[in-house]
């Protein structure tokens, strides 16, 4: 009796030990899934107006927006966390975190070495 208690004891922590594994990959799945999804994911200055590029698409945008620690105004206006107003120019742009970059010229582009 008792090692037929011990057996399905044994069985039971296995089988919860393993579904345990299996979540913990499901997670790490999701959070990479998140993190590639907002890579594909930053605002831009474009023909007077600032545009939300995400996935290859482009939107024009129409109400100010949680950037990260930022919000980001239709008008070009970045206003950061110390309420510090910036505006976004024609070469910058604003990732998933709330931090503007400098945009990469072609020439700069051109000379960048190949990954192979």
């Amino acid at each position: 009796m008792k090692k037929l208690i011990l057996s399905v004891a044994l069985i039971s922590w296995i089988g919860y030990s393993a579904s345990a594994q299996e979540q913990k990959k499901e997670h790490k799945k999701e959070e990479h899934h998140v993190q590639k999804e907002h890579n594909m994911q930053h605002w831009c200055w474009k023909d007077g107006k600032i545009v939300e590029m995400k996935d290859g698409k482009s939107m024009h945008m129409t109400k100010e927006t949680k950037v990260g620690d930022v919000w980001i105004h239709p008008n070009g206006e970045v206003v950061m966390k110390d309420k510090k107003v910036v505006k976004l120019q024609a070469d910058q742009y604003l990732d998933h975190n709330g931090t503007i970059h400098q945009m990469m010229k072609p020439q700069e582009i051109k000379k960048m070495p190949s990954k192979k």
